[in-house]
């Protein structure tokens, strides 16, 4: 049982496959229109870059996940070469080809490729509108499934060897632990960042010499940066940011 079909759910989904008969992901979105950000995924809309380490390690569990998001119409990237890092006193940074290859793309269309992937197995099934509101505990202590509600109002149980809390917000696991007597010290730290984000449709590819840019804040004098990517379908997104009362 996987709880959150984001890209942690996915991947835990996709490990467990060679080890369950079975492996059932709840999702409590309904399910996504391919393109669109789902509700659970605050950020969804802003610019997401898949960095190299992060591209590794779904191609090695998700074998030929590169050519899928060719097919998709994500934007190769290097990035040592196609990258413009915009720094105060600095101006842009020298690039360099490093041959550290990932993908320009926007999140629904990675999340989009890992479900297409990963329902091409026969053991895992994805079910929507599915909230966990609790973890299963057996007589003897033990995590023995789940506590769910479906959109139309519907409670039910289902039983799970192992439990994956890849909510996100891992609310049903601190629940289980504060239900079963161990207290979780939690810490929160304020970050105050503000995001806007624009998509812009190119006519052609603007001769920018980049596919991504970062014009970083003159700190402590200003918070304000910003950000342009390239993504699929000839579309750029625009991002800027500000810490604080500066909200873009």
């Amino acid at each position: 049982m996987v709880v959150g079909s984001g890209i942690a759910g996915l991947a835990a989904a996709q490990a467990l496959a060679d080890h369950f008969e079975l492996v059932v992901v709840l999702e409590r979105d309904e399910e996504p229109v391919d393109g669109q950000a789902r509700q659970g995924v605050p950020q969804g809309r802003h610019p997401h870059l898949l960095l190299c380490g992060g591209m590794s390690a779904l191609s090695t569990l998700f074998p030929g996940l590169d050519q899928d998001l060719r097919t998709a119409g994500a934007v190769p990237l290097d990035v040592g070469r196609d990258l413009q890092l915009e720094f105060p006193q600095l101006g842009a940074l020298p690039r360099r080809e490093l041959g550290l290859a990932t993908f320009s793309m926007t999140r629904p269309l990675l999340e989009q490729a890992l479900r297409r992937r990963i329902l091409l197995r026969g053991n895992v099934e994805i079910r929507y509108g599915t909230r966990v509101i609790g973890i299963l505990t057996s007589s003897d202590g033990r995590v023995a499934g789940v506590h769910h509600q479906e959109q139309q109002g519907r409670y039910g149980t289902i039983s799970a060897d192992l439990v994956v809390d890849a909510s996100g917000r891992a609310a049903p696991t601190l629940d289980w632990l504060q239900a079963n007597g161990m207290a979780v010290r939690q810490t929160t730290v304020r970050v105050d960042i503000g995001y806007a984000t624009a998509v812009f449709a190119a006519a052609s590819v603007p001769a920018a010499g980049f596919i991504g840019a970062a014009t970083l804040a003159d700190a402590p004098k200003s918070s304000r940066s910003g950000y342009v990517l390239q993504v699929e379908d000839g579309s750029w997104q625009v991002l800027l940011v500000g810490r604080g009362d500066d909200r873009p």
